[in-house]
């Protein structure tokens, strides 16, 4: 990223660099408007995802439209400066429903973080890795910091931001396999310790620390990291470790001959999942949320941006209480809130997703989504099954069946447009939690369940 022209750097504090020189961009708001749309360089950002971007869980001015115009102004016009000789070819463009970031992917760090890595693992899985852990190195040695840092600081929390720093981890996990299968478990030992006390739970990273221990002697402490990981899962989720973990484990208990060698097919946690961990019957509460329009949107180039700006939306409510989004299929999104033991707040933190969510359409009807979003839910409690299963890079997801969806799905089609349901079940957990006094605004919403439903 050294030269001549303008570069963007995302992986630390928000920069834009003009021949080596940093650049000033403007107070807060310019400064997160701009990062917002690097994240999605060359699309269309919605007026209404920048409004809720820049304020988060503010309650938004009646000023917040010629703010961020005013910003967009800024902006653009700092930047066309910088670019007048149009080397850069660098525009801020008003397109509807909102605006564009046209630069060139080389030119923004997080573009190049990610091409680097796409090379790195592409070596790796051709058994070269050597390169791989060359073409990785070089992708982490873009971060300055944390993602945006500058921003995260004055309370900037986005769905985006978040993707982007779990990636750092999943190239840095990826960097640890190159390096054991290069044979430098005593090297790299210290690194992955310090990722799996900062981020426990992140399996892979378990995996690897276990066989960088066990290579370097000291087996007993390989079988705690599993025994502490199996531990915290069970307490937290109600889970057991993965099936490649649990293999691991197992074959450091056999002093497995494998463990030695730089490939270990067998063992490895990058690897996916073959067969799906069996399901857990858990207690949980999940949140079905249906989205639609009240007139039509417009051409469906158009249409496909509201979809994807009302399921941005949606997620983002979802995930920012601590819920996982298992299923999605056109306008309606699955919600999942496990229970942990002997607490209640998952059924509480469903509804006020729920309610999050109808209200933040509600708020600014046929102007925040142009086409008129009308938005409905159902919040259901009870038992349900949970299987793990295995994604690339080591990644696991969740999935929910049983009856519990199925109900939820019965109780969606009897909820008014703008009002969630929610099954006996659900109230009976809320009124335990005290969760109507603490927050009168829930009780504003339908609180009855649908034919007959019951998740109890």
């Amino acid at each position: 990223m050294r030269g001549i022209g303008m570069w963007f750097r995302m992986l630390g504090p928000l920069e834009v660099v003009v021949d080596g020189r940093p650049v000033d961009l403007g107070g807060s708001k310019q400064r997160a408007t701009l990062g917002l749309l690097l994240l999605q360089p060359g699309r269309v950002v919605p007026t209404s995802r920048l409004l809720t971007a820049l304020w988060n869980e503010e309650e938004t001015p009646v000023t917040a439209r010629k703010i961020l115009q005013n910003a967009v102004w800024g902006l653009r016009r700092r930047l066309s400066v910088l670019s007048e000789d149009g080397r850069d070819g660098v525009a801020l463009s008003t397109r509807a429903p909102g605006y564009t970031l046209e630069v060139a992917p080389e030119r923004i760090d997080l573009h190049l973080f990610r091409q680097m890595a796409t090379e790195g693992r592409a070596h790796l899985a051709s058994g070269a890795p050597e390169e791989a852990a060359r073409h990785l190195e070089s992708a982490l040695k873009l971060w300055r910091g944390a993602v945006l840092s500058d921003l995260t600081e004055v309370g900037i929390v986005w769905p985006e931001v978040t993707t982007v720093q779990n990636a750092r981890l999943d190239v840095l996990e990826d960097w640890f396999e190159a390096q054991l299968e290069c044979g430098r478990h005593a090297s790299v030992l210290g690194e992955i310790a310090t990722l799996v006390e900062n981020e426990p739970l992140r399996e892979r990273a378990c995996g690897q620390l276990m066989r960088a221990l066990y290579r370097c002697g000291r087996q007993a402490d390989a079988l705690g990291v599993y025994r502490r990981l199996r531990a915290s899962l069970v307490e937290d989720l109600g889970l057991e470790p993965s099936r490649e973990l649990r293999l691991l484990h197992q074959a450091i208990l056999e002093h497995d001959p494998a463990l030695h060698a730089a490939q270990q097919p067998a063992v490895r946690i990058a690897a996916p999942a073959v067969v799906p961990d069996p399901p857990a019957r858990r207690h949980v509460s999940i949140v079905l949320v249906r989205a639609g329009f009240d007139r039509p949107v417009g051409e469906p180039r158009e249409t496909d941006l509201v979809l994807d700006e009302v399921d941005l939306r949606i997620r983002q409510e979802i995930e920012s209480r601590g819920g996982t989004v298992v299923a999605a299929l056109g306008t309606d999104v699955l919600g999942l809130f496990p229970g942990r033991p002997y607490a209640t707040d998952h059924a509480e933190r469903a509804v006020r997703t729920a309610t999050a969510v109808c209200d933040a359409f509600a708020r600014t009807p046929g102007s925040a989504v142009p086409g008129g979003t009308e938005v409905k839910a159902a919040v259901v409690t009870g038992e349900a099954l949970v299987r793990r299963r295995g994604a690339e890079g080591g990644v696991t997801s969740l999935s929910v069946s049983g009856m519990l969806p199925h109900i939820a799905q019965t109780m969606l089609t009897q909820a008014p447009d703008g009002e969630v349901q929610i099954c006996p079940a659900t109230r009976k957990a809320l009124a335990r939690s005290a969760a109507w006094e603490r927050h009168p605004e829930l009780s504003g919403h339908q609180a009855t369940h649908a034919g007959g439903a019951s998740a109890a």
